[in-house]
């Protein structure tokens, strides 16, 4: 459109050097008041034709105002957004928050719990190595209390084969005494 502006003014500029060079005023103002009519005419043709001056305008206003409406909807989405984000109560950050609280509670809680577990597993530890040592003893004595049984069950056969060759002795001298006297006797 601005070329075209342009260039009417440049054939306003031009045609009134032709009309002014031509030679004398009565023709050249004749002459120039038929271009100037044409150039009138082109120039009014070309406003009729203008399609920012025969609605444009309006075309483009209207273009402008549904642009600042798509702007005052983009502004009350970004703000609503922020919102979301940045509100104390509700936003994502305030429950990022109270989820970073609960999970470091949770961390301290399962830290304590270890703690525990672990001072619990060491004195189970130091039970189970009395509860060793107790069995070991006790072993040691249950194999000291064997061998003495094992020492009182030999000296019992002992006793027990000495007394049998006693009382055979006995048994066999009294026999030998008795059939003395029997002899002696009869």
């Amino acid at each position: 459109m601005t070329k075209k502006l342009g260039d009417t003014n440049k054939s306003l500029v031009n045609s009134s050097k032709r009309g002014t060079a031509k030679g004398s005023p009565a023709k050249s103002s004749k002459t120039s008041k038929g271009r100037s009519d044409q150039v009138l005419g082109d120039i009014h043709k070309k406003i009729i034709s203008s399609s920012a001056l025969n609605g444009g305008f309006d075309v483009l206003m209207f273009k402008i105002e549904k642009i600042e409406q798509n702007q005052e909807q983009i502004v009350k989405k970004v703000d609503k957004i922020h919102e979301a984000i940045y509100d104390p109560a509700d936003g994502i950050f305030s429950k990022m928050s109270a989820s970073n609280v609960e999970t470091i509670e949770k961390i301290n809680e399962t830290d304590q719990r270890i703690i525990e577990i672990t001072e619990w597993k060491k004195r189970k530890e130091k039970d189970e190595d009395k509860i060793e040592e107790s069995v070991e003893t006790s072993s040691e004595i249950i194999r000291s209390l064997q061998n003495s049984v094992d020492d009182l069950q030999k000296s019992k056969n002992t006793a027990w084969s000495i007394l049998r060759w006693i009382l055979v002795a006995f048994s066999g001298g009294s026999l030998t005494i008795f059939f003395k006297w029997l002899e002696n006797k009869l």
